[in-house]
């Protein structure tokens, strides 16, 4: 018999319905029941005689089923699935259940005890009786499969008879019982015995020495019979030491076999465990280099869009200064005309110069000054990651079991590596190209500065002088823009901001 589930409802301090599903249990072979004093473990084993047999062994054998009832509980009930018959291949339902007397609440009706076996989806009732169905009276059930509290010491306890008959119905020894056999071979004997003797008496009587010498005949008969019937007992207690001697060897046999079995994936779980410790090393080795690599390549994703922005202006600039030029040259062909303001002119272009190279430089300057700390930090930052890294492919190479997903990982950061690598040469050519450029335009204000004309004090006083010169032609220039379109800087409006002319929304 195997269990399958447990339904109790009312039964001692199991007031509410409670389900136990034992095929989780009984999956692993073996499994127990634990809890504290007083917590229901007997109740369950209880619950389960009373499942089967209708009787437990506390109190329903002298009909007090009243004290099994809880005090708060108006109906007793129990159900119990288990498997049973040839190879447990049939699943049968015990239930068993007991109300509270209408009229005096203190009685309890008599109880409904019925059997059901699966049939399909549906249970099909049954009139056997549990001795039936599970093969074992009540006696025997308790001595081996449910032992009562306390009743352990009458199973150690039993006398060779009592035990050899249950041990006989058990295991099915009765076709090893030759006292049967024996009997039924006396009874054929002495039938035979008067057989015969009924025919003899119709052929010559009997004198007293022939019955002496009968009985002598019929005594030697019983001598061997008992012989026979002492080797018979015999026979059946070394069949009982051999059904010993057999459990043993199969038990024997399954240790051994577990045993095997447990030294063959010994080095499985010995590799799985170096394996394990491995992998939680580098993970502790290779966490921080991961967080750096993160940190560098959010710095490089501001530095990408930095640069964008850059190349931006830079287009916004260029086209400024291609419309610029453009002015000039109308304004260029405007004053041909005009001799006498050509110096004023060409002193006009070196003040724009001026303006123009000073702001170039202004940005240089200040450009290099943001790139210069953030370059140092990008190629101290390589310097450590390269040398983590080497560390961490060291100790990977070390390793002959390290995990494939980590080693991808490592390439996909030394991929991430190489790239910010790439980014910061590209760094690199930008201040490079920013440092010439600012060369240029100091060598473009040294030679600006020795084309001041005499006649100012230094090169603030010209300045000034051009400044308010440079005013009066923006003047006319903004004049000019006005009345010939403001179409060329159709390109810098943008929605919800405020025109770069005008200041208007």
């Amino acid at each position: 018999m195997i269990p399958v589930q447990l339904e109790i409802q009312g039964l001692y301090s199991y007031r509410e319905r409670q389900v136990i599903d034992f095929s989780q249990l009984t999956a692993a072979g073996l499994f127990g029941i634990f809890g504290a004093v007083g917590s229901g473990k007997s109740s369950i084993l209880e619950a389960i005689l009373l499942a089967l047999y209708g009787s437990t062994e506390r109190l329903s054998d002298r009909g007090e089923k009243n004290s099994m009832l809880n005090l708060q509980s108006n109906e007793l009930l129990i159900r119990f699935i288990f498997h049973s018959g040839k190879n447990n291949s049939q699943t049968y339902l015990a239930r068993y259940e007991a109300k509270r007397n209408k009229k005096d609440p203190e009685k309890v009706d008599p109880a409904t005890h019925t059997f059901y076996r699966k049939s399909g989806t549906d249970w099909e009732p049954l009139e056997a009786r549990a001795e039936e169905i599970v093969g074992m009276k009540k006696e025997h059930f308790k001595q081996t499969v449910i032992i009562p509290q306390g009743k352990f010491r009458e199973f150690i306890d039993l006398t060779p008879g009592p035990r050899a008959e249950m041990m006989k119905e058990l295991f099915g020894l009765e076709r090893f019982d030759l006292s049967a056999k024996t009997g039924f071979l006396l009874r054929t004997v002495k039938d035979e015995k008067i057989r015969l003797e009924t025919q003899f008496q119709g052929l010559e009587e009997y004198s007293e020495e022939k019955l002496n010498s009968e009985k002598e005949s019929l005594n030697q008969l019983q001598l061997e019979q008992n012989k026979e019937l002492e080797k018979a007992l015999q026979l059946e207690q070394k069949v009982k030491s051999q059904e010993k001697l057999r459990e043993k060897h199969l038990s024997w046999k399954e240790f051994t076999k577990t045993k095997q079995e447990l030294l063959e994936r010994k080095p499985q779980v010995d590799e799985k465990r170096q394996l394990y410790q491995d992998f939680i090393q580098a993970k502790t080795y290779l966490r921080p280099v991961w967080n750096q690599l993160t940190d560098l390549r959010a710095d490089a994703e501001k530095y990408r869009v930095s640069i964008i922005d850059a190349e931006r202006f830079e287009l916004e600039f260029e086209k400024e200064i291609s419309i610029l030029k453009e002015e000039e040259q109308k304004l260029r062909e405007k004053n041909q005309q005009r001799p006498d303001r050509e110096s004023k002119i060409r002193d006009l272009k070196k003040v724009l110069e001026i303006k123009e190279l000073r702001i170039k430089l202004s940005e240089a300057q200040d450009a290099i000054r943001q790139l210069s700390p953030s370059q140092e930090e990008l190629v101290s930052k390589q310097r450590n990651i390269q040398q983590e890294i080497q560390e961490g492919t060291q100790l990977l190479e070390a390793s002959p079991q390290s995990d494939s997903n980590l080693l991808a990982t490592l390439k996909s950061q030394l991929h991430t590596w190489t790239e910010l690598e790439s980014q910061i040469q590209e760094h690199d050519k930008l201040i490079e190209q920013f440092e010439k450029e600012e060369k240029n335009v100091a060598n473009l204000l040294e030679k600006l500065r020795y084309s001041v004309p005499s006649e100012f004090p230094d090169t603030e006083a010209w300045q000034n002088t051009q400044k308010q010169v440079i005013q009066s032609w923006e003047e006319k220039r903004e004049s000019l823009l006005r009345n010939s379109g403001l179409k060329v800087h159709a390109h810098l409006l943008e929605d919800g901001k405020p025109c770069p002319l005008c200041g208007s929304l």
